[in-house]
């Protein structure tokens, strides 16, 4: 009796572990998890003030808007009017462990120092999502790049 109680412990024991690590793989850490369920954002502002050219200012956002949807937004700003502003927005989805590219977006603008794009995307129920944009401008014999990443939403 004593033997299969403690077979059925280890059994039970076992299964615990493998649920626990199977849900572990379904949630990314903590800091890089949204406190507002429903949207993420994150801005950067340029420290440096002087007359080169460069980006100053980037934003880049992800909202819910429905069991299979997201709203993706970026923008861009220059000092000075650019040649063109771009970038590319990467929605990234948990799963395995680890960030996934889900969906690109690329975005571009011409003569402007502003540029802002908005795009809804489908996806799967059910996963944390999270965006990776890769803001860029130009202007004749300069150029300017900046990266940003939200925090992720849970879309269910």
């Amino acid at each position: 009796m004593k033997k299969y109680f403690s077979i059925a412990l280890l059994l039970t024991l076992l299964m615990t572990l493998v649920c626990v690590s199977a849900l572990a793989d379904d949630v990314p850490p903590a800091s890089e998890i949204s406190e507002n369920p429903n949207c993420a954002e994150t801005e950067w502002y340029n420290p440096l003030r002087d007359d080169d050219f460069k980006i100053n200012y980037v934003s880049s956002g992800i909202s819910k808007e429905s069991s299979t949807s997201i709203k993706a937004t970026a923008t861009t700003e220059t000092n000075q009017k650019a040649s063109d502003i771009g970038g590319t927005i990467t929605v990234q989805r948990w799963k395995d462990n680890k960030w996934n590219k889900y969906y690109t977006i690329g975005f571009y603008g011409y003569n402007t120092s502003s540029y802002s794009v908005s795009k809804s995307v489908t996806v799967e129920s059910g996963y944390y999502y999270r965006l990776s944009v890769y803001h860029s401008a130009s202007i004749t014999g300069s150029s300017s790049a900046v990266t940003s990443t939200t925090k992720s939403v849970y879309v269910n």
